[in-house]
């Protein structure tokens, strides 16, 4: 059916499509709007690919490049893109921002919904609104975290009812720390509120949801700890991640038309962002708000469902065009409506033809209308003939003129009666004359203004400064007439008569001066001039100052001085309070006692109560709020240190409110006693140390996955260390020919790729080029088989091929290759563990040359020292150390308490027996570990532990208890102590605890803060719990050393401090330091438990860097008596060189293990695998791509480790590229059909190598040796001077030996044999053959080869030093050893003997106090001590030697203990 409502409205729509938008602030803009580059973070993970600063993702907005601009356009445009504020980090005035949506005319708001972007939602905001474009603006909504921030900022109840139509809300549905991202807020101005269902009937529901501009006011950002970062707000890394981002708002509204429109259109193709009204029911205006001209005979009203309240149109005779409503003559009935009623209020405006009235009713005045003619006539009102100066109109029909008052007469053109001079008729007497019967004026005295006086007394006009009828004295305030001069006086000092007539100024009482114009003394505040009443005891005399004050006492106060001053109580004595001004009211004091403000204690109000800090004027409460995050605290304390506000944070968090983990840590957990993890990060495999919160995810190198970072992508892998390879048999020969390799799997076994080179007399030396990429150190290694009985020795080379920085030029490097037996593959190390340098390598192409024979080589490595030094195994040690029964003890922190004895303590293994639901059961004790102590066991279900505590003297007491708890959850148990009443309630956490230390809690109230206790005589404590598990304890709660050092130059140095401390807390060591100049200083020595120590930097005049003039430096600490520490040493580092960073933890260093352990026999495989896995990770950035041959493998994934492919049958090569040696036709290889001989690995051809007799091709040439089926034979070429047979010169098939001539040899018979030189003729050398090596002479010149410690032409002298040629030393004398007392010895006929006597050996301490007993064992000739029983403070033993040791012995020194071995148990 038809609708029944009378009033319209027009459609909603979204206004925020076509408003104009701005804000205060955004990320990537200066103040001025000019771009700018801004880091910011994100409270959640990222993407792997985005960019992570320790562990956190980060990004960069920059107005200037479009792809990281957020301007607040984006907010309103539709897209995924988004406007972000710049964050805390720079500056916390961010907190406060305004976005503002200009709508341009005014409309009716129903919702408004906000989609935010990368940032939690705000946590504290009010949303605002204008009804005059932007002018001022009004609450809409507040928005806020919690129900006390509701009221503290707003003054409002959260969550309230809603009672009225335009109630102002505050919410809290909207403020939480969730979403992390892509949260929303929906606020609606309608639903709920009583007038939503009769909209049209509540002109304040409509009133409250009107808006020319809405403004979205943030005051605070959402944070993971609440609002107050504290600390942290110095610390960019926390507040980097704090700010707002909005990715769309939209408002739902519609034109506010009152019920007289039902469609609201742009006003025209020009303007298509401003609205208007098509209105109806004669209303008028953008929004109907309006009657139109005319139409104001009622007042204009919106339209109602039941009524249109059309606007009616004035009755103006046809006279007007326009009216106005005026509801006072709609009350008095005043206008005639259409109708012909006198209903309504409207009054018409401008008459035309003549007329007015309030309908146009009337003529106008000096017009009239004659007799008969109508009202609505235009021209029926004509001009009155009457002068307008003497009347005031003339008579309607008639058109008689209406004289004024003093005019009479057909024309009004005579005087009235009483007045007289015509045209200007004025009343009474003529000047001069007064009074009924206008007597002359009697104004005849000096003082008279004029001849003139008042026409009714006949007072004359008087000049001023006289008085009188006819102004012939001296007014009041003059004086000697008939001068009368003014009296000089002040007005407010005077009496009424001013002054006498001498002139003399008469002063009120109090009042003095000549011109009375100041208070006498002991008066004040003139005028009034009241006296000053000082108090004798109070004031220092009876005057006061022009208010009144006295001058006062300096402990006394008050107008009067009769009151004690602020700081002072007890008047009349004042005696000084003694308050502190920041923390009591005002800084006073009754009686005695200071008042102190709310967050303040102690008698002075001087400390702030636990739970608060910062003790400062400015703080209205004296003290603000710790907001310590309990999850992060010890023992869940929320007390803070009130100097800096800094909660006591677990050791591995950090952050005032203790809610952030250290870097390095993640995961802030209530049970863990240390409160975060430590990343597990590998150190290859990671970009950094730094894990990711709350996974502890780190961040991967490329192509690398894993939360720790330690396994590669799917069809990655990790190469093994040897990935630099090269092949031998890929290489050539000095002449460019190919390598005779073999590939027997007999001969050399799991040979990789082709084959190996043969290394001999016919194959010496090989080339082998390989490719450097980067320049660094290497070491070369080979792979190699060495079938001979004895060390092989060969050399290999490294000269520059092509550089790609060609401006070098590198000399060549050779090193010595010693190859031992081996049948099976082994390894050998170029320079190995000796101290020759190792290879230097730049980016470009080298050239490796190899000589060596009688060996079989199968590939070469290039070793970087990134590997064999393995400096990046600097492991980060995150994880305290655990019971030795549970968990290793590598790699831990081994942390110790500050010991606790000089405190009372009860041991709960005092107690037989506890309460477990309700039934009384005997304790069980245990002891984890022998370090531990004998602990009672605690668990079930509702029990109840009693101890009695033995209180030493009356007092405040804090309860500590010390437990171990295997459980990996945190108990909470409650406290109660009876002394012998229940003092408090408490409560205490127990945390998982399992190390090897015992675990610390300290009870606490129910507001966090440590529970005092008062207690007066011995108490009874009840340890309650619904379910607990752990073993208990409960507590009750050399002084100076000078090092000395040079430093290498003057300049300015500092000093750090490396020391361990585990017996206080944190004290002063006083430092001095002497290098020229003193300086004077200390240094902070922590509680550092840490086996590794502590440093800290020695502070000096407020400076870290000091002068040191003079190169001796001498420093000296000063140890407090009663505390103790250990110093390692003292770091003096030059200023420019020091960083902060060497005040940090140590990492272990774990390099030395891994050259130890995985060098040649694995004893660790797991570490050495890992070790391998971070260093090649490392190394390459990441892992690296298997790159299967998708023809020659089976699948495309390779192993993880090492990346060698699934390979088809037959195929070989880490990728699976090619046919093994003796197959053909890749990816389907087939077997060469070739005898000896191989084929062509594509075709299957089988080859005919050169020299070879065809056409078999497995026999070699004549004088050729040597058959290889892919080279070849080698050329015979024999030295026709040097073989038996010149005209026919063959040599051996097999080994190219030619047959020699007697004494000369070689392969090719072309030198002189060992003990001959000059070839071909071969002399024998004139040398002394005990002391040369073992060529004898140089082969062309014949000098003699001497051995090293001999000398001479024959070398047959020893050199100075050495003595005793003996043929059979290899260096042919003995060195000398006589201790550096000279280098000069000789021959003896003594003889050097083994001597062993292991009786009568003693152990003796260094002191001698100690003998320990020891035992001969004549069976094995060795001696064994028990040392188990030894005390602790015993260190160090020394053998002592019998006397049989001592005396002539020329090999004293260098006694050897062939086996020393020591075992505990």
């Amino acid at each position: 059916g038809a609708s029944l409502e009378q009033d319209l409205h027009p459609p909603y729509f979204n206004l925020a499509a076509t408003a104009g938008i701005g804000a205060t602030a955004t990320c990537g803009e200066d103040e001025g709007g000019r771009p700018r580059p801004e880091l910011y973070c994100k409270l959640v993970g990222g993407p792997a690919a985005a960019p992570a600063i320790q562990g956190q993702f980060c990004d960069y907005c920059n107005a200037a490049d479009p792809n990281k601009a957020h301007p607040i356009t984006n907010a309103v445009d539709g897209t995924e893109r988004w406007w972000q504020s710049p964050p805390l980090s720079l500056g916390f005035k961010y907190n406060e921002v305004n976005v503002t949506l200009d709508l341009g005319q005014l409309f009716q708001v129903a919702y408004i919904l906000i989609k935010f972007a990368n940032s939690p939602r705000p946590d504290l905001w009010v949303l605002e609104r204008s009804v005059d474009f932007g002018g001022t603006y009004i609450p809409w909504q507040y928005f806020a975290y919690s129900k006390a921030d509701c009221l503290e900022h707003f003054g409002k109840e959260a969550n309230a009812p809603i009672r009225r139509d335009d109630d102002v809300l505050c919410t809290t549905e909207y403020s939480r720390i969730v979403p992390l991202e892509n949260g929303e807020i929906v606020v609606s101005l309608i639903n709920g509120r009583p007038g939503a269902k009769n909209f049209t009937y509540s002109p304040t529901l409509r009133e409250f949801t009107k808006a020319t501009n809405i403004r979205l006011h943030f005051l605070r950002t959402n944070t993971l700890l609440g609002h107050l970062i504290s600390k942290a707000q110095q610390d960019p890394t926390v507040t980097r991640r704090y700010y707002y981002s909005i990715k769309d708002i939209s408002v739902g509204g519609r034109c506010v038309c009152y019920g007289h429109a039902e469609v609201c259109d742009a006003k025209n193709v020009e303007n298509l962002y401003q609205f208007q009204c098509q209105c109806q029911h004669n209303t008028c205006g953008e929004t109907c708000n309006r009657c139109c001209p005319g139409y104001n005979q009622k007042q204009w009203q919106p339209a109602t469902a039941d009524s249109t309240n059309e606007c009616e149109p004035c009755s103006c005779h046809r006279h007007a065009t326009d009216c106005y409503y005026d509801p006072e003559v709609d009350r008095h009935k005043g206008s005639l409506n259409v109708y012909g009623q006198y209903e309504g209020g409207g009054v018409c405006i401008n008459c035309q033809h003549n007329t007015a009235g309030i309908n146009c009713e009337k003529c106008a005045e000096g017009y009239y209308r004659p007799y008969g003619i109508p009202v609505e006539a235009p021209n029926g009102c004509i001009p009155c003939s009457c002068n307008p100066e003497y009347s005031t109109g003339c008579e309607e029909g008639s058109g008689h003129c209406h004289c004024k008052q003093n005019y009479r007469g057909e024309s009004c053109e005579q005087c009235a009666e009483g007045y007289y001079g015509f045209p200007l008729c004025v009343r009474g007497c003529k000047p001069g004359f007064f009074g009924p019967q206008c007597q002359p004026c009697q104004c005849y005295g000096s003082g008279v203004l004029d001849g003139d006086c008042n026409e009714k007394t006949g007072q004359c006009r008087c000049r001023a400064g006289f008085q009188g009828f006819s102004c012939d004295t001296c007014a009041v305030g003059y004086f000697h007439y008939p001068v009368c001069q003014m009296c000089e006086c002040n007005s407010a000092g005077v009496l009424p008569e001013i002054c006498n007539s001498a002139g003399k100024c008469l002063c009120r009482f109090g009042v003095g001066g000549p011109q009375c114009d100041n208070c006498h003394p002991g008066y004040h505040s003139f005028p009034t001039c009241q006296e000053c009443s000082c108090n004798a005891l109070g004031s220092v005399d009876n005057g006061c100052g022009p208010r009144g004050q006295c001058q006062c006492h300096p402990n006394y106060a008050g107008l009067r001085c009769d009151q004690c001053t602020l700081g002072y109580y007890s008047y009349p004595s004042c005696l000084p309070c003694q308050c502190s001004p920041h923390g009591s009211y005002h800084g006073t004091c009754d009686p005695g006692y200071c008042q102190c403000l709310q967050h303040v204690e102690g008698p002075s109000c001087s400390r702030c109560k636990p739970l608060y800090w910062n003790l400062a004027r400015e703080n209205p409460d004296g003290c603000i709020g710790c907001h310590c995050d309990v999850t992060g605290t010890l023992s869940g304390v929320g007390e803070c240190r009130q100097e800096d506000g800094q909660c006591y944070c677990k050791p591995n968090v950090c952050g005032d409110p203790c809610d952030t983990c250290e870097a390095g840590y993640y995961a802030v957990e209530n049970r863990n006693y240390f409160g975060c993890q430590g990343c597990q990060c590998d150190v290859g495999g990671s970009v950094s140390p730094m894990c990711s919160e709350p996974s502890g995810a780190c961040q991967c190198r490329k192509h690398i996955v894993g939360l720790a970072c330690r396994e590669p992508e799917k069809n990655y892998f990790f190469p093994d260390l040897h990935h630099m390879k090269f092949e031998i048999e890929d290489g050539t020969t000095l002449n460019g020919r190919g390598i005779r390799f073999g590939y027997d799997p007999q001969e050399f076994p799991n040979f990789s790729w082709r084959g190996y080179a043969r290394m001999s007399s016919i194959q010496p030396e090989v080339v082998v080029p390989v490719t450097v990429t980067s320049p660094k150190l290497f070491h070369l290694v080979l792979r190699y088989v060495s079938r001979g009985s004895k060390n092989s020795k060969g050399r290999i080379s490294v000269a520059e091929g092509k550089h790609f920085d060609t401006n070098c030029t590198w000399a060549t490097q050779s090193k010595e290759i010693v190859f031992p037996p081996s049948t099976e593959p082994a390894f050998v190390t170029v320079p190995g563990n000796s101290f020759a340098e190792t290879f230097s390598l730049i980016p470009g192409m080298w050239i490796v040359n190899i000589m060596a024979e009688e060996v079989l080589l199968d590939y070469m490595v290039l070793l970087p020292s990134d590997y064999y030094e393995a400096s990046i195994l600097q492991l980060q040690v995150t994880e305290p150390c655990t019971y030795s029964r549970r968990a290793t003890r590598d790699n831990c922190l081994l942390y110790q308490h500050l010991p606790l004895d000089r405190f009372s303590c009860v041991l709960s293994s005092e107690a037989a027996y506890f309460m477990h639901g309700g039934e009384y059961r005997k304790i069980g004790v245990q002891q984890p570990t022998p370090e531990h102590p004998v602990m009672s066991h605690i668990y079930g279900r509702e029990i109840d532990l009693q101890l009695t505590l033995n209180i030493p003297q009356v007092g405040r007491y804090a309860v500590v208890l010390e437990y171990a708890n295997e459980d990996d959850q945190l108990y909470t148990a409650n406290v109660v102590i009876n002394s012998p009443e229940p003092v408090m309630e408490a409560r205490v956490n127990i945390y998982s605890c399992k190390y090897s230390f015992l675990c610390r809690s300290v009870v606490v109230d129910n507001m966090n803060r440590i529970a005092v206790f008062d207690l007066l005589t011995d108490a009874r404590l009840h340890l309650m719990a619904s379910s607990v598990n752990f073993l208990l304890l409960i507590f009750f709660l050399q002084n100076q050393i000078t090092l000395s050092g040079r430093v290498p130059h003057v300049g300015r140095y500092v000093f750090v401090i490396h020391f361990y401390q585990p017996d206080h807390p944190t004290f002063p060591v006083e430092v001095l330091v002497d290098g020229g100049r003193p300086w004077s200083g200390f240094v902070n020595a922590l509680f550092c438990p840490h086996a590794f120590g502590c440093r800290d930097q020695v502070i000096a005049e407020n400076q870290i860097e000091l002068d040191i003039p003079g190169p001796d430096v001498s420093v000296t600490l000063k140890i407090p008596n009663g505390k103790t520490l250990v110093l390692e040493h003292v770091l003096v580092i030059p200023a420019d060189s020091y960083s902060p960073n060497i005040l940090q933890i140590r990492t272990v260093d774990k390099s030395f293990d891994f050259i130890k352990q995985c060098g040649g026999n694995i004893t660790s495989p797991s570490f050495c695998k890992d070790s391998m896995r971070s260093l090649v990770a490392f190394y390459n950035n990441g892992a690296l791509p298997c790159n299967c041959h998708r023809a020659g493998s089976i699948s495309p994934t390779c192993n993880p480790w090492g990346g060698q492919c699934d390979c088809k049958p037959n195929i070989i090569g880490r990728q699976c590229s090619r046919c093994q040696t003796g197959y053909y036709g890749f990816p389907f290889c087939k077997l060469c059909n070739c005898g000896r001989r191989l084929c062509d690995d594509i075709t299957g051809k089988c080859i005919c190598p050169p020299q070879t007799v065809k056409p078999k091709c497995e026999v070699c040439e004549k004088q050729f040796f040597s058959y290889h089926p892919v080279v070849g034979c080698e050329s015979c070429n024999c030295s026709s001077k040097g073989v038996v047979n010149v005209a026919n010169p063959v040599c051996d098939k097999n080994n190219g030996q030619c047959k020699c001539r007697a004494g000369i040899t070689g392969r090719q018979c072309d030198r002189c044999a060992p003990g001959s030189y000059g070839f071909p003729n071969c002399v024998p050398c004139n040398c002394n053959r005990d002391g040369t090596e073992p060529n004898v002479c140089d082969p062309q010149m014949g000098v003699c080869l001497c051995k090293e410690n001999v000398e001479g032409v024959k070398c047959s002298i020893c050199r100075q030093g050495s003595f005793y040629l003996d043929p059979f030393n290899p260096k042919g004398c003995t060195s000398c050893f006589c201790f550096g007392a000279t280098n000069k010895c000789r021959s003896t006929s003594n003889r050097r003997t083994k001597f062993s006597d292991m009786r009568n050996w003693r152990l003796e301490t260094m002191d001698n106090k100690i003998d320990v007993p020891v035992t001969f064992n004549p069976g094995s000739n060795s001696v064994v001590a028990d040392v188990q029983e030894l005390p602790p403070s015993v260190h160090s033993l020394y053998w002592i030697a019998p006397q049989s040791y001592l005396g002539e012995k020329v090999n004293d020194p260098a006694i050897c203990f062939t086996n020393i071995c020591s075992e505990t148990t």
